[in-house]
């Protein structure tokens, strides 16, 4: 077995295997790698791949170092992405891609790497790495017509959909850069509303060079001539992954209902579109209310575990800690020309 980093030389090689993966996710792309790489200044490359005798890719393994000053160095697979993880043909690949992985973590005296998975594996398991369960993944199925999934609907969803509809509210799909910063626009004041830092634009411009449209979507719902919600998806397997969903906190919108209008669009667009499931993403064992917004669209909640190695860090990382209610509460006092800038550095230390 042959070690390789990804470079270059073999995106295609390495796009083409994970495409072939019956596991894989957006997560696992190149394209996806490029966007959290080059948006990140304190993020390395580190992902590779395994080759066997003849040459041929056998697995491939994304990964990330972050440079942080509050954790020091830390392996990754991946920041901002909780399906990713290894991919491999065979046990003895899956091995490969682990020590190569396990001894990075050695080499670079990182403080731990971590793998973030959708599924437990007990290889990992057996090879050290201990697992940790505080996140949960809620997913849609898709594989009926849309009217059954109307019919899983919460009676207070379907409620605020006919609602936002009778308002007068309306859903697009975003297909310029203008749109894409009426999107950026309402992610800012959301983020700054619930005192979290802020991606930089970049990423979004990324997402949109890189990924739109084949693996990347979004839509806006306005009433009349302003934006109140933004829905953003990931595309792959046949699968959509709710990367943002948000609304302006505002008198029009708890009245209008516009998120859920987006939301339910979104819904409509990918059974449209043959896609099998949607994944509202993952939230806290300890943020129930998170949680059951997705579970009223009839998704269904697991549990998802994480690996770490040497030993599950400390420092609790999770955002539903009393300790990142305190950081919240000061982040909102903080005034918006200095979060705005400092915000984008921030986010990507703590990832």
């Amino acid at each position: 077995m042959k070690i390789e980093y990804l470079e270059e030389g073999n995106r295609f090689e390495w796009d083409e295997y994970v495409s072939r993966s019956p596991f894989s996710t957006v997560y696992h792309t190149v394209s996806w790698n490029d966007v959290l790489t080059l948006t990140f200044d304190n993020y390395i490359p580190l992902s590779f791949m395994v080759r066997d005798g003849s040459g041929e890719v056998r697995g491939v393994f994304p990964l990330i170092g972050v440079r942080s000053w509050f954790f020091g160095f830390r392996l990754i697979s991946l920041p901002f992405s909780y399906k990713a993880g290894p991919l491999w043909d065979s046990r003895e690949t899956l091995h490969a891609l682990l020590h190569h992985a396990v001894n990075l973590c050695e080499k670079t005296r990182a403080r731990y790497l971590e793998i973030r998975l959708s599924a437990s594996m007990p290889d990992l398991e057996i090879l050290g790495l201990k697992k940790k369960l505080q996140y949960m993944t809620s997913m849609l199925d898709l594989s009926k017509d849309t009217q059954t999934v109307w019919k899983k609907l919460r009676k207070g969803r379907r409620s605020d959909i006919r609602k936002a509809e009778r308002e007068g509210v309306y859903v697009r799909e975003g297909r310029s850069l203008n749109d894409l910063r009426i999107l950026y626009q309402i992610f800012q004041l959301n983020k700054r509303k619930i005192g979290i830092p802020i991606f930089h634009f970049r990423m979004f411009e990324l997402i949109w060079s890189r990924m739109y449209p084949d693996l990347a979507r979004f839509f806006l719902a306005g009433w009349e001539d302003k934006y109140y919600a933004l829905i953003l998806i990931l595309i792959y397997n046949r699968i959509a992954i709710l990367a943002q969903n948000l609304q302006v906190d505002c008198v029009e919108s708890r009245r209008m209902k516009p998120l859920s209008l987006a939301c339910w669009h979104m819904i409509e667009w990918a059974a449209r579109s043959g896609l099998r499931t949607v994944d509202f993403g993952i939230s806290s064992i300890r943020g129930p209310n998170l949680r059951f917004f997705k579970e009223t669209w009839g998704a269904k909640s697991t549990l998802v575990p994480y690996y770490f190695m040497p030993d599950v860090p400390i420092i609790d990382m999770d955002p539903a800690g009393p300790q990142y209610k305190v950081a919240r509460s000061i982040w909102r006092l903080i005034p918006s020309s200095l979060t705005s800038l400092i915000g984008p550095v921030i986010i990507g230390q703590f990832e």
